[in-house]
């Protein structure tokens, strides 16, 4: 027998609290509703919802019961908080953020191995991959004699030792870095997700690193928050309206691993073994097309995702925002990194959209990065705001200091320092910042015409963002310890005109 749909979307709601440590008085307001008795008069889905009460807790998070909660002045509990938190932070759907989470390097990753020496070492290596995939299946077998040859046939002078430590050092260093920016950035974005342990909560990074686990702890955060708008409904007649957006997805960033441009790692096992290709880009667009908002975006933070084929015709990303669109996520937009680089901070980033062809579903790209969005007029000017607000109640800094503050590395530098760093940044590092953690929810929502106009769209809407909230998130802070330095008072918070 199958089990209707409407009974199983219950059943998994049903389950997700008890997974989340719900008890048996939550449950009892759960099971109280019409579609919960259905489940339990159901003759497949009534055997499972015994199943599930079997293992319930026998004691609630949420302190407060629900004949409680139905009194004026009763405290509200940690749920109905953090639902009240959610629909004041993203009362137009939810940003997730998901991680692979590596406990140690288990081989060398062929796509990461240009950091074994200088010069050119890679040169050297030949052009494609083969060279390289070699080259880490030798290091990974601990092949010395086998290295040795390889490195003699190709005139190279690092030794298997040194190579095999860099090598080991560098994953390992490569795959702390993945959910380190991956905390960063959900923090940031106050992203909701789970602990290890299933708890909702904001500003989490939830672990992946299991087949279909893409799709499942998507649509698992989304169903907990749905859960959540049903316990404690929004009040007035449009409560129901506006609760229909909050639990929508709409921003998804990946942190991973991607390989040859048509690959993305979604499991915990080494290399492309643990990979999903463009072929999977449809049952994974058909998993996420019932939880999302109707302009999801998904940032994919995975090296060379967006590629493969001329315009990234052939990848993963362009793959996967065609994908959505054929599952009726309309205007969903996607980006990859074109090259391998950074986790967060890789300047090549191809973005994809909907364009306006003929069919209204031809595909438009472009390769956008923070220098073409923040170009040198718009620095020049924020650079100078900044000056202004540190310079506070005396006007205008003395010679001296403007000198040291523009130097390299200082706040006022014109050119960015180390994107990687969370601390200590720079006015134009932080701009950096900015572009890559917000271009990708920022990417126009209605088709465009072709990949001119996408990027202007983005440059426009990004210096939008940052003029006004960006600056005010980061600049003030980063410039508070060089203001006490300099002994100027603050100024009275300046109003961008523009």
């Amino acid at each position: 027998m199958v089990l209707a749909p409407s009974l199983l979307e219950r059943l998994r709601e049903i389950e997700a609290a008890v997974r989340r440590g719900l008890g048996r008085v939550g449950l009892d307001a759960m099971l109280r509703t019409p579609e919960a008795r259905a489940v339990a008069d159901d003759a497949v889905a009534g055997p499972q919802l015994e199943r599930l009460l079997h293992h319930a807790s026998r004691r609630d998070l949420d302190k407060a019961e629900p004949r409680d909660r139905a009194q004026p002045d009763a405290p509200k509990g940690p749920d109905e908080h953090l639902i009240d938190r959610i629909r004041t932070l993203h009362p137009d759907g939810l940003p997730i953020c998901l991680t692979m989470r590596y406990d140690s390097a288990s081989g060398y990753d062929a796509s990461h191995i240009d950091f074994l020496g200088a010069g050119d070492y890679l040169a050297r290596l030949g052009k494609g991959t083969s060279g390289r995939k070699e080259l880490a299946s030798l290091l990974t077998r601990g092949d010395r004699a086998g290295y040795t040859t390889f490195a003699e046939k190709r005139g190279l002078k690092v030794g298997f030792d040194a190579a095999r430590h860099g090598a080991a050092k560098a994953t390992l260093n490569n795959n702390s870095e993945i959910p380190r920016w991956a905390d960063v950035m959900a923090k940031s974005l106050n992203a909701v997700g789970v602990t290890r342990r299933g708890a909702l909560g904001l500003g989490l990074a939830t672990e992946m690193g299991a087949k279909n686990a893409i799709v499942d702890q998507t649509v698992g955060i989304a169903e907990l928050v749905r859960g959540l708008t049903r316990r404690f409904p929004r009040p007035g007649p449009k409560g129901e309206a506006a609760d229909a957006l909050v639990w929508r997805v709409k921003r998804l960033s990946l942190h991973t691993h991607g390989y040859g441009g048509d690959h993305l790692q979604s499991e915990r096992r080494n290399g492309r073994d643990g990979a999903i290709g463009v072929e999977d880009t449809a049952e994974l667009a058909a998993g996420l097309a019932p939880v999302a908002s109707a302009a999801l975006a998904v940032s994919l933070y995975a090296c060379s995702t967006a590629g493969k084929g001329e315009g990234g015709s052939e990848s993963f990303a362009g793959a996967l925002q065609e994908a959505l669109v054929d599952a009726g996520v309309e205007s969903a937009h996607v980006m990859g990194h074109v090259g391998a680089g950074h986790t967060v901070t890789n300047d090549g980033s191809r973005f994809f959209a909907q364009g306006t062809g003929s069919s209204g579903t031809a595909q438009v790209s472009a390769v956008v990065g923070p220098r073409s969005v923040f170009d040198a007029e718009f620095v020049a000017a924020e650079l100078a705001r900044a000056e202004r607000d540190l310079a506070g109640e005396a006007g205008r800094l003395t010679i001296a200091q403007r000198a040291r503050l523009t130097a390299k590395g200082g706040p006022l530098a014109r050119e960015p320092g180390n994107r990687a760093r969370t601390r200590g940044l720079g006015v134009v590092t932080a701009m950096h910042q900015f572009f890559f953690r917000e271009a990708t929810a920022l990417m126009p929502t209605t088709p465009v015409a072709d990949s001119k106009a996408l990027t202007a769209a983005i440059r426009a809407q990004v210096q939008a963002a940052w003029r006004t909230r960006g600056y005010a998130e980061s600049v003030p802070a980063l410039l508070e310890p060089h203001r006490g330095r300099l002994g100027t008072a603050r100024a009275p918070r300046e109003v961008d005109p523009r």
